[in-house]
């Protein structure tokens, strides 16, 4: 598997997001039950590094849409969408050995 690492800075469109990890993350998440999110009114993309990597890619994967969606598609996606493309997306960047850690 060729992992990845999840940068630190992402643009989407004309927008920079601050990807964000760690131990304070991780609380914030947790406090939720959520494994990551995408803040468009800070620019912000968080995600948690205390779960297994697969759910990690999986979680920025999804994230990244809902910045994509947001800058691109004016929120026009569901949830139900966003949850569906973004594991079809983990299914073809796994086949292709790669995994964002």
């Amino acid at each position: 598997m060729n992992n990845i690492s999840i940068p630190k800075k992402l643009q989407v469109g004309g927008f920079v997001y601050t990807v964000k990890q760690g131990p304070l993350v991780n609380k914030e998440l947790e406090r939720c039950s959520d494994y990551g999110n995408a803040r468009e009114q800070d620019l912000e993309v968080r995600i948690a590094s205390n779960v297994p990597p697969q759910i990690r890619s999986s979680t920025f994967i999804h994230e990244v849409l809902h910045c994509v969606d947001a800058v691109y598609n004016n929120h026009q996606m569901t949830e139900g969408q966003i949850h569906s493309m973004s594991h079809g997306l983990l299914q073809v960047f796994e086949g292709l050995g790669v995994r964002f850690v």
